[in-house]
């Protein structure tokens, strides 16, 4: 059983809490680098700490302190400048280091005292299309490119949502294999016929039945090993056995934070103790021997079918036919901060119980002044780091099931995923997979 205690360490994110040091320790995906191409400013709250990120008019990245250093006006009105941004206020200009660069009003009157001001600042990385923020003690270390990122013939998007409960709520769905039987299939069924469509309901298994197809069935057996990364997930589903993907090879969770689940890295981004931002980093295989350039990685926004955890009585229903909004509901389900005093574990709970050991076990390792596993310092080690799945052997051969199932991951509302649809099937095949949501 969790205690009190206990379930602050886990879900406690803020500066000076041993949760908030750990995390403190890794690169976090904030914002679609496209964003800033339409906006070049955008408020940012990470780790309990309110920031803002922009992008001035020579190209240049920062993410400083929200608030102006003068007269304590949000920078979020502030304008990006040839170097640094400015307050709207009084013109105060600060650069991406935090260092006040200009105070039109003192520089007038000759006293500007410039070189005494400095906001707090934090640095930022630029990869696979999505904007990287590093909060923790310097040096910092290396921004790791996981092998997904690196990928050369894919293509390449971003999708995200800031939702309203603690992250580690979402970070234990990725240890917890017993839900693909129920929320992905009788659930998914369930909110088909509440949307009144029953005829598209799963036709391939349900949990407790067995068709003997050699196809996918109910979960038999599963293990969960720790692993230089962090926990891997091995699984027997129906027929198969212990020779197939799914338990040879598995699939990867990588402490502290995200899983590579399908083709996406799925990255929890904690905001503070109540909310989180779900940032996947998406790539879709093509065919081989294609290849393709992108000049801007594109992103899109996953909806919330629950946007306040008190109020279950508005759950939008529509948006429940995938399989991401399925799992952003159940976590939302569980209130802001799950009360893990009160829950009852069991047999099948074992990736829970383990991923909450480390987690304890990580806090202990920084607080006694060591590095955190998964925190690289050799930037040879950094440049690409493999994360195993069970589609490592057959890439395209799964993107082909990803064009024909929208109802995986976050795929129903992926603009990439559609164009390859057009791309790959005649005009009326097309047509028809793009005409039902949950094909």
């Amino acid at each position: 059983m969790v205690t009190a205690e206990e379930n602050k360490l886990l879900t406690q994110v803020g500066p000076g809490t041993p949760g908030g040091e750990l995390l403190r320790r890794y690169w976090y995906p904030i914002a679609a680098a496209a964003e800033l191409d339409e906006n070049p400013v955008k408020p940012i709250r990470l780790l309990g700490e309110d920031l803002v990120l922009y992008k001035d008019r020579s190209g240049t990245i920062g993410l400083i302190d929200s608030l102006c250093a003068h007269r304590r006006a949000h920078l979020a009105l502030g304008v990006p400048e040839d170097a640094g941004l400015r307050c709207p206020y009084h013109g105060w200009r600060f650069n991406e280091t935090g260092q006040c660069m200009e105070q039109p009003a003192e520089k007038d009157r000759g006293h500007p005292y410039c070189e005494k001001v400095k906001l707090k600042a934090y640095p930022v990385r630029v990869a696979c299309g999505a904007v990287f923020a590093y909060l923790g003690p310097q040096p910092a270390p290396e921004l790791p490119m996981w092998d997904l990122m690196t990928e050369e013939n894919v293509l390449h998007e971003i999708a995200y949502a800031t939702l309203p409960c603690n992250w580690f709520q979402s970070m234990e769905n990725a240890v917890d294999q017993d839900h693909l039987d129920w929320l992905h299939v009788a659930f998914s069924d369930y909110v088909l016929e509440r949307q009144g469509r029953p005829d598209l309901r799963k036709r391939f298994w349900r949990p407790g039945e067995h068709k003997g197809e050699g196809d996918r069935a109910r979960l038999k057996e599963m293990l969960y090993e720790r692993n230089d990364l962090g926990i891997l997930r091995r699984a027997v589903y129906g027929d198969r056995t212990k020779d197939d993907v799914d338990w040879r090879i598995g699939i990867q969770v990588v402490f502290p934070n995200f899983a590579r689940a399908v083709n996406d890295l799925q990255i929890r981004v904690p905001v503070d103790d109540t909310h989180f931002t779900y940032f996947l980093i998406r790539a879709h295989w093509l065919k081989p021997g294609e290849t393709a350039k992108q000049d801007k990685i594109p992103y899109f926004h996953i909806p919330n079918p629950i946007e306040d955890p008190a109020r279950m009585d508005q759950i939008k229903w529509k948006d429940l036919d995938a399989h991401a909004t399925q799992d952003i509901a159940a976590w939302i389900a569980q209130g802001q901060i799950s009360d893990r005093t009160k829950e009852l574990l069991c047999e099948s709970d074992k990736g829970v119980r383990l991923l909450r050991e480390m987690f304890l076990e990580q806090i202990k390792v920084v607080a006694g002044g060591s590095d955190p596993m998964n925190v690289f310092r050799d930037p040879e080690k950094a440049r690409s780091v493999h994360v195993p799945h069970v589609e490592d052997e057959d890439n395209w051969g799964y993107q082909q099931t990803q064009l024909r199932s929208r109802a995986r991951t976050a795929n129903k509302w992926s603009p990439v995923l559609s164009e390859l649809i057009r791309k790959y099937f005649k005009e009326d095949e097309a047509a028809e997979i793009l005409k039902d949501p949950v094909h």
